[in-house]
């Protein structure tokens, strides 16, 4: 709803008290910056597919978003690096590879509000960590919302929003949480066993 695929039957959604159905669609996908659940690549090299939107995006800020969403040094051994061409007819790429294109593109991007769906769902605990770190550093004067099931990855959020049936139930700090929040007690609990 926050990129206005649908907008809402009852209520708004807004950025900065700013309705977001006053907005322009142009406007909107501008500010933010989207890494969804099951990203996809297209067609194209592995350039193209980081710098979708910025055709005008130099090798060398390609390069450098790569290097922070942990995707440069896979894509520096395949045989034609930045160059090799990816989709349905070339090569494949895990799941997790193709987070890290994601997330290059969002970084990319460096718009003010960053939007990450399950982003670490397919990420092996080495990259996840190393990119959590670089998103922190990176999130300073910008809005990050996470959307994730997982509590390991909102728990240092600065605010939690617990939803459950599609409305917003609790909402604090994770130590907060913990303490007072039933529901929240039993997802981290699940979490982590």
């Amino acid at each position: 709803m926050l990129l206005r695929f649908y907008n809402p039957c009852s209520g708004s959604i807004e950025i900065d008290g700013i309705d977001l159905r006053n907005v322009s669609l142009k406007e909107i996908r501008r500010c933010i910056a989207w890494v969804p659940q099951n990203p996809l690549v297209i067609s194209a090299s592995v350039h193209d597919n980081i710098a979708i939107g910025f055709p005008k995006a130099t090798r060398e800020e390609v390069q450098n978003a790569a290097i922070a969403s942990q995707a440069h040094e896979f894509i520096s051994c395949l045989e034609e690096g930045y160059d090799t061409i990816l989709g349905d007819d070339a090569i494949h790429l895990s799941a997790g590879q193709i987070q890290r294109i994601a997330i290059a593109r969002a970084i990319l991007k460096d718009a003010p509000i960053l939007l990450l769906d399950e982003m670490s769902s397919a990420l092996d605990i080495k990259n996840e960590k190393k990119i959590w770190e670089m998103l922190r550093a990176k999130r300073r004067g910008r809005t990050t919302i996470f959307a994730s099931h997982r509590l390991s990855t909102i728990q240092n959020g600065d605010t939690v929003f617990i939803l459950h049936d599609k409305v917003i139930v609790e909402k604090g700090k994770h130590e907060e949480l913990l303490k007072k929040s039933d529901l929240y007690a039993h997802y981290h609990a699940v979490d982590i066993s």
